[in-house]
């Protein structure tokens, strides 16, 4: 595993907080950071490495760093990193390559820990945390610092079955929508040929009042037909057809707008990677 610290990003060496350590075994340039000289500024083209260190044993590290206390470079806190790379142009502040099979980053954590996390300072509504890159420069995963994700592919659930999952899983597909909704289902009766059924307050919670919602009926008895009678933030009521006055089972799916929830119908966005 090699490390060319801003060598690919083309951008000088800029910050590594706490110790940094090149392991030895059979390495090639082993060295270590002592706090007197721990900030190190050069000025070198293209892909020419400030620093770089190899290890040459067939699993040895290239690198480790390992963290202290509390620090803070501008507005952005570190709580004892191993490894901080800063950039203040449009280039990265650290990068990995692989080449040959290997995998370009690689997190683990163990039980208490995070084995990745992302900081973005700026909550707009269109400011990226993170950002997947295909070979086409085309973004296919997006997560803004708002929480909204954008994928150019499907969503696909692995989930379990009854039998033969052992060492399998039943993929399923998510819902597509043309503008964002909430669900609900359930099932309630008719009295004498009406119901009224209401919103609990879990759904009332999360659902936008001040927008209409659908209700689509199915019944499950044999009356005349069903209809919706009236919709109101409370609840909705269901008659059935013709006058009709029986006592009978129906399923409903209820559809609306979730609370808070920002977008226009089928709109259209850039896929160009925004690096």
């Amino acid at each position: 595993m090699n490390l060319r610290t801003s060598a690919l990003s083309g951008a000088s060496l800029a910050v590594m907080a706490g110790s940094l350590i090149g392991l030895s075994h059979t390495a090639v340039g082993a060295h270590t950071v002592t706090p007197s000289s721990r900030t190190k500024t050069c000025k070198v083209p293209g892909l020419n490495a400030c620093a770089q260190w190899t290890n040459t044993a067939s699993n040895g590290i290239g690198v480790t760093g390992i963290g202290g206390k509390f620090m803070s470079f501008g507005i952005l806190p570190i709580t004892g990193g191993g490894l901080l790379g800063v950039t203040t142009n449009s280039t990265s502040g650290v990068q990995g390559a692989a080449i040959g099979g290997g995998t370009a980053l690689n997190a683990a954590a163990d039980q208490n820990s995070l084995a990745l996390s992302a900081y973005r300072d700026s909550s707009a509504p269109g400011a990226l945390i993170a950002e997947f890159i295909n070979g086409e420069n085309n973004a296919v995963f997006q997560a803004t610092a708002t929480g909204n994700v954008t994928i150019a592919g499907e969503i696909f659930t692995a989930g379990q079955c009854s039998t033969g999952c052992a060492h399998k899983r039943v993929v399923s597909y998510a819902q597509r929508t043309t503008v964002p909704t909430i669900e609900d289902v359930g099932e309630a009766s008719l009295r004498g040929g009406e119901a009224f059924v209401p919103l609990d307050r879990s759904l009332l919670n999360a659902i936008d009042s001040a927008t209409s919602y659908i209700v689509t009926l199915t019944p499950e008895a044999d009356v005349s037909g069903l209809y919706v009678a009236s919709r109101t933030a409370r609840g909705f009521e269901v008659r059935e057809t013709h006058g009709g006055k029986s006592n009978a089972p129906f399923a409903y799916r209820l559809v609306g707008h979730p609370y808070g929830a920002a977008g226009s119908r089928l709109p259209l966005v850039d896929v160009q990677a925004h690096r």
